[in-house]
Formats: structure tokens, C-alpha cells, sequence
């Protein structure tokens, strides 16, 4: 099958890897552009000489199985028990539902780049180096919080590493304003796999395999 790289950038921005056309599908033949062949713009293929297909994210090669590690200590529940619609709904990504124990330090689950962390601390959207996209949502409504309880330890566009600490929660800051410490971690980009799976027990250690991803076949 020819994979296919779909852009809705304005104009053309070629770099080393991708070509960006507004309302174009490029067809990536092998490893190579095709040289012969230039068309531009419409519905038609848009290929240039010698320009290299973009090499998968590990997770995203076909068929491939990637686990993901929990981000904290914690009991789980299935995701459709999550007492708010937006995330037992699944709408914005499938996965699991954790209840913290003992004290609340939210770690990064592998490596990979911080590309949501609001100065409320209360939740935290990864790229994984795999290829693997998440959001850990930290309790329910803790927005409201305005970061009150939350101290957080990374910003948007920071590198982070397998363990390395987001936010530390004070528990007692979240229970006195009546919220509930339920943790979402979901995998926002759960339509590039054929199954999201947790495979963490009733309960999980920081580190532990929590979320199973696999890639459909080719």
C-alpha cells in the first residue's frame, strides 16, 4: 500500500522530509519521490525528485505493539467509569482511568515533548518519541484550581525522559475544594492505532506497563 501524506498548509513549503500543498494527497512510492513528475496544485499527486519518504514513528510502523508506562502510582478503573462525559465518552482518546495513591507525583511515561502543559498544572499533553500522543488529565475540573495545589516542574516544548516529574499534587488542596483526584491518560491520537488496550493491573506502580497501542497492518 502507498502511504499517504495529506497537508492543509497554504502554498508550497518543501523541507527535508515533506512537502506541504494546500488540498494535495502525496503519494510516497517506495522510499523515493518519483523524479519525473510535477504537478501542481488540484487533487492530482504532488511528487518531487528525490526527496526521501518520512521514516515512521516506532509506534506506528505497521503492526507494531507499544506499551506505555503509568505515570503514577495509583489505582485504575476502566475509562467509560470516569465521572465526566468528555472522557468516558472516549471522545478525545481511548485509555484509563487512575486513582492516585499515597502522594501525587505525575512522571513522564517515556521520552518524548511536552505540547501541553498550562501553568494550572492540571493536565499535560506528550508526543512520545514513539510516536504515541497522550494526555494525562490531572483530577476533574482542577482547572478551576487556577494552580492552586499544583507545582509543575515542566513547560510547553520541554524535552522530558522516561520518569521524570510534570507536576507534584497536594492532595489535600484538591479533596478540600470537592474535586475528584481521577486521573485520565488517553491516547489522543487513537485513530493511527487498530487497539488501545490497558494491560495494568487493578493497580499500578510509576513505570509499570499501564496502555497497550497497536499499529494496524499494512
Amino acid at each position: 500500500d502507498l502511504p499517504t501524506l495529506v497537508s492543509q498548509s497554504a502554498g508550497i513549503t518543501g523541507m527535508s522530509h515533506h512537502v506541504q500543498a494546500r488540498g494535495t494527497s502525496f503519494l510516497c512510492l517506495g522510499d523515493t519521490w518519483p523524479r519525473d513528475l510535477l504537478e501542481l496544485p488540484g487533487s492530482h499527486p504532488f511528487l518531487l525528485p528525490g526527496w526521501s519518504c518520512p521514516t515512521p514513528k516506532p509506534a506506528l510502523v505497521p503492526g507494531a505493539v507499544t506499551e506505555i508506562a503509568s505515570p503514577l502510582k495509583a489505582t485504575t478503573m476502566d475509562l467509560d467509569k470516569v465521572p465526566d462525559p468528555v472522557f468516558s465518552s472516549g471522545a478525545v482518546g481511548q485509555g484509563v482511568g487512575l486513582e492516585p495513591q499515597g502522594d501525587i507525583v505525575v512522571t513522564a511515561p517515556a521520552d518524548g515533548t511536552v505540547v501541553v502543559a498550562p501553568s494550572s498544572g492540571h493536565a499535560f499533553g506528550i508526543t512520545l518519541d514513539s510516536g504515541v500522543e497522550i494526555l494525562i488529565h490531572v483530577g476533574l475540573d482542577t482547572v478551576n484550581l487556577e494552580g492552586q495545589g499544583f507545582d509543575v516542574k515542566v513547560s510547553q516544548g520541554d524535552r522530558v525522559s522516561a520518569g521524570q516529574e510534570l507536576v507534584r499534587v497536594d492532595r489535600s488542596v484538591i479533596e478540600q475544594a470537592g474535586y475528584p483526584l481521577t486521573t485520565p491518560v488517553l491516547v489522543t491520537n487513537t485513530a493511527s492505532f487498530a487497539s488501545v488496550e490497558v494491560v495494568g493491573g487493578d493497580s499500578v506502580e510509576p513505570g509499570e506497563a499501564l496502555i497497550k497501542v497497536t499499529a494496524p497492518e499494512a
